[in-house]
């Protein structure tokens, strides 16, 4: 597997990156100043370096300057990544033996087909093809008014023991309901329901409740804003691609 390593202190860019070389068969390594990346290198050497021509510490001309300087990583292709706002310096850009630069945005195929070029690769990524999904078998209880009786028993305080799982779960017969099970009467339904509002009127039960819902609530919104960038994203780049592929056939 090739190693990239990118140099930029944009999340955004190297969310992106990652997930343009995530089924292209690299490794990224990511690096948040030029410095940084120089001390990613100390080690085995990258098969490609994608830095920012702006950076904090060593910026991206910079870096490329001082790889020609050092024999193991001379041989190492830079590409520069310029902003769309920020006018790439023709005289930095030769002086420092970087192979070009490319604008931000980025788009993912022109990335990797610039990227591949330089690393004199094809682009013989294979088609995804989805396995077909087999068949599962229903899920099948038996007896399914006794178990449910018997889960009431126990919260109407007929029983001291939870019932065991059924072992019907794992069975494959289909769903069967004895003739003569108990019925589920409004007697026991209106116990459950006072058992579940006493608990809900419990002081102690109010504050632990509030403290989970604010727990959960922070969880929830860290997660869904993480996944829909990453959504987002990925969603960008399928359309990038799928174009992309329309366009060469």
């Amino acid at each position: 597997m090739l190693t990239l390593l990118l140099a930029d202190d944009s999340v955004t860019t190297q969310r992106v990156i990652a997930l343009t070389f995530a089924e292209e068969s690299f490794r990224v390594v990511t690096a948040s100043d030029g410095q940084q990346a120089l001390d990613a290198m100390a080690g085995p050497p990258p098969d490609i370096v994608l830095a920012s021509t702006v950076l904090p510490r060593i910026s991206g001309y910079d870096l490329a300057q001082q790889m020609q300087g050092r024999a193991a990583l001379r041989s190492v292709p830079v590409l520069l990544l310029s902003g769309a706002f920020e006018s790439v310096d023709a005289a930095r850009l030769e002086a420092s033996g970087a192979r070009g630069f490319i604008e931000k945005p980025l788009e993912p195929t022109a990335v990797i087909s610039r990227v591949r070029e330089l690393l004199g690769l094809k682009d013989t990524s294979p088609a995804v093809r989805l396995a077909p999904v087999a068949p599962q078998a229903p899920l099948a209880l038996s007896s399914v008014a006794d178990d449910f009786a018997a889960l009431l028993a126990f919260e109407t305080g007929d029983v001291v023991e939870p019932p065991p799982v059924p072992a019907s779960a794992a069975a494959s017969a289909p769903i069967v309901v004895q003739a003569g099970a108990p019925e589920i009467t409004d007697v026991i339904l209106d116990q459950i329901a006072q058992r579940v509002a006493d608990r809900l009127n419990s002081s102690n039960f109010g504050a632990e409740l509030r403290t989970a819902m604010a727990a959960a609530i922070r969880d929830t919104v860290r997660t869904v804003v993480a996944d829909t960038s990453e959504r987002l994203i990925r969603d960008e780049i399928g359309r990038v691609k799928a174009r992309a592929e329309r366009d060469t056939r």
